[in-house]
């Protein structure tokens, strides 16, 4: 009960010092509380509810991504884009913005790609690309639990 609370109360610190204006913090703070499918105006697809509610704390709430573009139309790559949740944040963030969004993963670029055509967001389509400079056999590594840690992922590995 009290890590719930601590954790409860840190999300509220960050979103407070988050550089935005009141009404954009009231937003994720409505959906922090009430997390689901369809947020900030977005219909979001996603793996499971544990990975979208974490996810959006990391991105949203605590914005990890936060950086200050001197352009309202920054050009962002968004590689390793998982299932769209920073490039929502970066399209969220500034809606002018052009982004590139790159995901390796077969599986996890078939929910991007799901994702992008659920927004509508005006965006390059997501490109599967292996991620690195050399062709060949790499391994991925994909988390089938939420909790684990790098070390305890399980590999697989996949042909370009």
């Amino acid at each position: 009960m009290i890590k719930k609370f601590a954790r409860f109360a840190n999300d509220a610190y960050c979103i407070l010092r988050a550089q935005l204006p009141a009404g954009r913090k009231s937003e994720l703070w409505l959906n922090r509380i009430h997390p689901s499918g369809k947020m900030l105006g977005f219909d979001i697809a996603y793996f499971d509810r544990p990975t979208l509610v974490g996810l959006y704390r990391e991105i949203f709430v605590r914005q990890y991504y936060y950086f200050r573009a001197n352009i309202e139309s920054p050009r962002i790559f968004d590689c390793g884009a998982n299932f769209g949740m920073a490039t929502l944040y970066f399209k969220w963030l500034y809606p002018k913005a052009r982004i590139e969004a790159f995901e390796p993963d077969p599986a996890t670029f078939a929910v991007l790609k799901e994702m992008s055509s659920k927004t509508a967001l005006p965006m390059s389509p997501p490109t599967t690309v292996p991620s690195g400079v050399r062709t060949g056999n790499r391994i991925l590594h994909r988390s089938y639990n939420a909790r684990v840690t790098i070390d305890e992922c399980r590999p697989f590995s996949t042909e370009w």
